[in-house]
């Protein structure tokens, strides 16, 4: 009865409508382009629903379902295989998917981004928590990184991993099994830790340093840049 009186006509509305209103509310149903409304060429502002894959110029507002994209994406994304997005992303609150949250371009989360596999190409900006079992191509996060790998950029913050953390410069901390950094301001826990430069803490069993002001506390603790490149249990340069 509801469906009848409801979704329906509402439906029906938007089939009927010109172009210009289906850039106000779309249904999208279905992997192809007669059966999604409004078309790849149209855009949505308020709420698309996503049985299969669809793609819009635009999203802004709600996105539902399974598989999207879209070249611009502004809102909260809810999905349970993919989000797609293929220039740019402002995402102020959540992005979700059970699979992979694809942004290839200038991606900014302000609050998390949740996914299987988290990977963003270009300029990306993390504010908040990004989780996945993989998080790959960041470029920064202020916040905390978290998965079973993680590659960023710039970690101003937390980087956990089970397996492995990369990036290329960190201010705060990474914990994993194995630690990669070029530049660490901060600590770097695990099994393994390397980085060029450390300006802090490298807490495990094997550390390594290029270049070290600090404290290495492992089994066996490398700094090339001090007086004694080898040392047990505690080595130290200043």
């Amino acid at each position: 009865m509801i469906f009848r009186k409801t979704i329906i006509p509402i439906i029906l509305t938007l089939i009927m409508a010109p172009k210009s209103y289906a850039a106000i509310v779309g249904i999208g149903i279905g992997g192809v382009e007669a059966t999604q409304l409004p078309g790849p060429s149209g855009s949505v502002t308020g709420l698309r629903l996503n049985f299969g894959a669809i793609d819009n110029k635009e999203m802004t507002g709600i996105d539902l379902g399974f598989c999207a994209g879209s070249e611009k994406f502004t809102g909260i994304a809810f999905n349970a295989a993919c989000n797609i997005t293929r220039g740019s992303a402002n995402v102020i609150g959540a992005q979700i998917s059970a699979v992979a949250n694809l942004n290839l371009g200038a991606l900014r989360v302000y609050g998390a981004q949740f996914s299987f596999v988290n990977y963003s190409g270009g300029e990306t900006r993390v504010y908040g928590v990004q989780a996945g079992f993989l998080n790959l191509g960041s470029n920064k996060v202020i916040g905390v990184q978290w998965g079973l790998y993680n590659h960023g950029q710039h970690i101003v913050g937390f980087q956990i991993g089970a397996l492995m953390n990369y990036s290329k410069i960190v201010h705060g901390i990474q914990f994993a099994a194995g630690n990669n950094a070029e530049t660490i301001t901060g600590i770097q826990a695990g099994f393994f830790n390397y980085a060029k430069s450390v300006k802090g803490i490298q807490l495990g069993f094997i550390n390594y340093a290029e270049k070290l002001v600090g404290i290495q506390i492992g089994l066996i603790n490398i700094n090339k840049s001090g007086p004694i490149n080898v040392l047990p249990l505690l080595n130290a340069s200043f």
